[in-house]
């Protein structure tokens, strides 16, 4: 019998973020002690991002690779990730070669950095799909429902800031 995709599309977004750290997220941290991270809101603060100093005046975001099917990891920097314009075959600066003469990069190569940066785009089609006048399962508007409403800012910020 042939496994049923979860829906009938032509591509499955899960297998270009494999391995990404499963949601919901949130923003931690305290301000009086200088930290700020992404964490998972469920099952313990499980880090998606936090930030390093780097160099003299600069922060740098550190992604947690996580150790084989656990939610146990290590932090890497971003720059350890980093896939290099000139040479996309060529990823994190401890790899760094003669084919890559400009340190320009096009990403990090890590699924919750990918998810990040993928945000927008998922959004607007969140928003195509709850405009779609055709009929969908109640399933699938639901759960485009909840994810729409994760990037309303609480009700207790002001009209002015939104």
């Amino acid at each position: 019998m042939e496994k049923k995709k979860r829906y009938d599309y032509p591509y499955d977004l899960h297998t270009w973020v494999k391995g990404h750290t499963p949601g919901p997220w949130g923003w931690f941290g305290n301000t009086q002690f200088g930290q700020l991270y992404l964490a998972t809101v469920k099952g313990g603060r499980v880090f998606v991002m936090d930030f390093d100093r780097w160099k003299m005046n600069g922060a740098i975001p550190r992604f947690q690779v996580r150790f084989q099917d656990t939610n146990n990891g290590i932090m890497y920097k971003a720059e350890a990730l980093a896939r290099y314009a000139v040479a996309p075959e060529v990823v994190g600066v401890q790899n760094l070669n003669g084919e890559v003469y400009r340190k320009d990069i096009v990403e990090i190569a890590h699924p919750d950095a990918r998810l990040i940066a993928a945000a927008p785009d998922l959004l607007d089609a969140c928003q195509a799909v709850l405009d779609c006048k055709s009929e969908m399962p109640q399933e699938l508007r639901e759960k485009v429902e909840t994810a729409v409403q994760r990037t309303r800012p609480p009700a207790w910020v002001s009209e002015v800031q939104e």
